[in-house]
């Protein structure tokens, strides 16, 4: 397990949602702003991956009581989330 300082957070997440989506694209041509279940056709079990994906690289739990799909719509909501996350 990395920490929050091996990388720019936004660049590892991209890096494991191709990974972990099965997504045949360049890390990099993700927008940070871009609907990432409409664009990058991210269905249930895709996201849930996501989910599983960042709290194995960062080390966090974002399963709680208060996740919100909401904050997995977007790399820049997701890395807000796990800056949250690690600042507790």
């Amino acid at each position: 397990m990395a920490d929050a300082s091996d990388g720019r957070i936004e660049d590892r997440l991209k890096q494991m949602i191709v990974e972990r989506c099965f997504l045949d694209i360049d890390p990099a041509s993700i927008e940070e702003n871009e609907p990432l279940i409409k664009r990058r056709d991210i269905d249930s079990l895709k996201l849930f991956e996501i989910v599983v994906g960042t709290e194995e690289e960062f080390g966090i739990s974002v399963m709680e009581e208060n996740f919100s799909v909401d904050s997995f719509r977007t790399v820049k909501e997701i890395a807000e989330c796990v800056r949250r996350h690690l600042s507790e």
